[in-house]
């Protein structure tokens, strides 16, 4: 029998409190599916930060099982606190695991909100 929650808590700074879905292989292939419709059935090879805010986004809609009020992953302020949230996620999970931790959700979110939102010259 497992006496393992199927979910856990993660707060996130200045966001707010979440309740994830453990990950476990029927939730990851859930993930794959959401990134690969995200992207379309004939996507030609995307940059890293697309592919990061696509498994993200891929990640938050499928392992969201509560989040804080006001938050809608579809109408996210930034591309910053998308990620941000999903690299918290992404800490809570490997802690829970005894592995690796990811980087710390400041630098990643930072790195792609500098990639994506910067202005263009067009």
């Amino acid at each position: 029998m497992n006496t393992k929650s199927d979910t856990f808590s993660v707060t996130v700074p200045e966001i707010g409190d979440f309740v994830f879905k453990r990950r476990n292989m029927r939730v990851g292939f859930a993930i794959m599916c959401e990134e690969a419709r995200l992207l379309g059935a004939d996507a030609a090879p995307v940059d890293e930060t697309t592919r990061i805010c696509v498994r993200a986004y891929a990640s938050l809609k499928v392992q969201t099982v509560e989040a804080p009020e006001g938050w809608n992953l579809d109408d996210t302020v930034s591309y910053r606190r998308l990620v941000e949230v999903w690299t918290t996620l992404r800490t809570a999970e490997d802690a829970a695991k005894g592995g690796k931790p990811v980087k710390a959700p400041a630098s990643v979110a930072d790195a792609v909100a500098a990639a994506v939102e910067a202005p263009t010259n067009v």
